[in-house]
């Protein structure tokens, strides 16, 4: 079963045929620089692929797999075929990509695309990119903190959602978010973000994300009427579960806490 594969000692290496190797997790190419070729496909438990140091490639295969990350170097003056499909990559940096003929970006995660230094007649295909984003009870979402480069002022024809500024407010009911983005070389790229409810445990009462003393605090202010800063959300304050809010909740936390020390 191979799992990690190390060549840096093979730098006469120049083509590459790992695919099908479903188990493969780490791949080291760092030191072929006389790569031409490199199939990686179907192989869903590698992550990453660091191409940047292999500028001498010519065909890239690396469809059908778990890939998240990929390292695009500098330059390719001899790539024809860079087909990344049907992967969950977030990002992808083409400045280095200006010679392919063809660019396979099909069923990533992709939210935002920059192909403005790639030829002008290159088939460039990135249907079905879909990414999930998670919402709370406000429904809405900060466009910044997507991978990438995205840019809102190149995003527009919103449906799903409303934007202002880098905040999206996602419409109620609304299970998805599709807009258009300008990737440059005039061509227009439709993103999907999938909309995921935020669930929060119980006894997370500030709801950012751990329960800690602040959220035992924030019940024991509550009983007394004092002013509670930010975020309380009565329904997550039982926590032990017994239909009432009271100091025990506040107890139940602490020692919960206490127990994980």
């Amino acid at each position: 079963m191979l799992v990690n594969l190390d060549l840096t000692n093979n730098t006469e290496l120049k083509e590459l045929y790992v695919n099908n190797n479903r188990t493969l997790k780490s791949l080291d190419i760092t030191k072929c620089t006389k790569l031409t070729k490199i199939d990686t496909r179907y192989t869903e438990a590698m992550k990453e692929l660091d191409l940047r140091n292999n500028s001498a490639l010519e065909n890239v295969s690396a469809s059908y797999g778990g890939l998240v990350n990929v390292y695009l170097g500098n330059s390719y003056p001899n790539l024809k075929n860079l087909s990344l499909d049907t992967n969950a990559i977030v990002e992808v940096d083409l400045s280095g990509v200006t010679n392919t003929g063809y660019i396979n970006l099909r069923d990533n995660a992709l939210t935002s695309l920059d192909v403005s230094g790639c030829l002008e007649s290159a088939n460039i295909q990135t249907t079905g990119n879909q990414y999930d984003i998670e919402v709370d009870e406000t429904r809405t979402f900060d466009l910044s903190t997507l991978p990438g480069k995205f840019d809102v002022n190149k995003a527009s024809g919103w449906t799903g959602g409303t934007v202002s500024g880098n905040i999206l407010t996602v419409d109620e009911g609304a299970e998805k978010v599709t807009y258009n983005y300008d990737a440059g070389r005039n061509l227009s790229v439709n993103f999907t973000l999938n909309v995921k409810e935020k669930t929060f445990a119980l006894g997370d009462v500030n709801m950012d994300g751990k329960i800690n003393v602040d959220d035992s605090t924030a019940i024991q202010y509550y009983l007394v009427g004092k002013p509670i800063e930010g975020t309380f959300n009565l329904e997550l304050a039982d926590f032990n579960g017994d239909e009432k809010i009271d100091i025990s909740d506040a107890t139940c936390i602490q020692l919960e806490l206490a127990k994980n020390v």
